[in-house]
């Protein structure tokens, strides 16, 4: 019976490419799309049958893999064809993503990639159809994202492309609830590969949005969505006329409250050119940040919201800057050269996000795990090389919290480097540390 099931599937696969094959004497009333219009509409609700919600698991791996590749074969074929049956398409590739065997899920995942390219488009009319994407995008994050924590990298990575070719359709609640959640673990990911190729598509993400929020509409049509991403950009349009501390720093970018947290974990990566490649991309983020804040308030209001926290930083404590910051000899233990960032547009971004940061690189350093507390720490001494003294203007028992903190990460985690980071912030603040600070900081020295 296996056998007469496999020799069904390929002879469907040989018809679907028979059909789709371009011809030179094809024309507007002959052409792949139209000769596979009326394949679609009657095989698509067999394979819903066959690979959808209610269906029972086909036994055998290889038929489940081919199937689910017929499916991708048909929507590269067929094209924006395919638009009237987004609804068939997308319930068969979220059930077939929950296969066991990893090669059905990388084949989903490319399906999804293909599926977004022929309905997300422009069709040969000037015509998109966005809007079906955006009714299922929510939907496709859900069933896509478990698989950022699968055991193969390769399975990983392409969740990673599925979900970056999703991502421009999801509106601002989907990306707070369903991706950031869903994709922070990458940001731990054991495979250098895979965090570099994270931190490029949170940068990419957030670019995305923004020029979407930026535009007269937010590419989903609907005045909700539109409210929603300046609530999310923390525009106060009478704050313009009366600049206060509050108000020198905002962020443009609607989505940077979510994403910007794991992007700058990346920047104490432990491998330095995946650390150093973050910082690069924290500061694209940063400059699309300060030119929405241009087209939006005028070059004229950016100058007199500058902040003292833009000057540049001390040679003394720049000695005590960790890489990707400053470069040292590791024989020596000396500076040998340093970069002059951050930059003061991604110094302007992180200081607008502070009353979400801070607390979440908080939480970071109480988890379970010595690896997950360390990550903390690296994300709590990065934005305080970011934010520098920016954090004093805040309500002084969050100052009190934040400095404990930090001296409680020193005595508990393994990441000495955030040792130099609160000597930094007693010499180039010059703040008074709760008590206590010294004796941690000589035995964490000691030890």
């Amino acid at each position: 019976m296996e056998k007469v099931r496999e020799s069904c599937l390929g002879v469907l696969v040989l018809y679907v490419r028979n059909c789709g094959r371009v011809s030179a004497g094809d024309d507007a009333d002959s052409n792949p799309k139209t000769r596979l219009t009326p394949v679609l509409k009657t095989l698509l609700p067999a394979l819903v049958m066959k690979a959808g919600t209610s269906a029972e698991e086909e036994p055998s791996e290889e038929i489940r893999l081919a199937i689910v590749g017929l499916v991708g074969e048909l929507i590269a074929l067929a094209g924006d064809a395919c638009s009237p049956y987004v609804d068939e398409l997308v319930n068969i590739l979220c059930t077939s993503v929950n296969d066991s065997y990893h090669e059905v899920k990388k084949k989903v995942h490319g399906a999804v990639d293909l599926l977004v390219k022929a309905v997300g488009g422009k069709n040969s009319t000037g015509q998109t159809h966005k809007s079906s994407l955006e009714l299922h995008a929510g939907k496709i994050l859900a069933a896509v994202l478990p698989d950022a924590t699968h055991r193969h990298s390769a399975a990983r990575v392409s969740c990673l492309s599925a979900v970056s070719s999703v991502v421009p359709f999801c509106t601002t609640s989907e990306i707070a609830e369903l991706l950031t959640p869903g994709i922070r673990p990458m940001c731990h990911d054991r495979t250098v590969s895979v965090r570099k190729a994270f931190h490029e598509e949170l940068a990419r993400w957030m670019a995305r949005k923004n020029d979407d929020a930026s535009s007269t509409s937010t590419g989903h049509g609907n005045e909700t969505e539109n409210e929603n991403a300046t609530d999310a950009a923390m525009v106060d349009a009478d704050a313009v006329d009366t600049p206060t501390i509050t108000t020198e720093a905002k962020c443009l970018v609607p989505t940077a409250k979510h994403l910007l947290p794991m992007l700058l974990t990346g920047v104490a990566d432990e491998v330095p050119a995946n650390s150093v490649n973050a910082l690069l991309l924290v500061e694209a983020v940063g400059k699309a940040n300060d030119e929405a804040l241009r087209k939006r308030f005028g070059e004229k209001w950016m100058c007199e919201n500058a902040n003292d926290a833009e000057s540049a930083i001390a040679d003394e404590a720049l000695l005590l800057l960790p890489h990707p910051f400053v470069d040292s000899d590791e024989s020596s233990g000396r500076t040998t050269s340093h970069t002059p960032l951050p930059s003061n547009a991604s110094r302007r971004l992180v200081r607008s996000l502070l009353p979400t940061l801070l607390p979440l690189a908080i939480c970071e350093t109480r988890e379970w795990t010595s690896g997950r507390r360390n990550v903390g720490a690296r994300l709590l001494a990065t934005i305080s090389i970011f934010a520098r003294g920016t954090y004093l203007h805040f309500p002084t028992p969050n100052q009190d919290c934040f400095i404990s903190q930090l001296v409680t990460v020193v005595h508990t985690s393994r990441y000495t480097g955030l040792t130099l980071y609160v000597h930094n912030l007693r010499r180039n603040l010059r703040l008074a540390v709760v008590t206590g600070t010294d004796s941690v900081l000589g035995k964490h020295r000691g030890g």
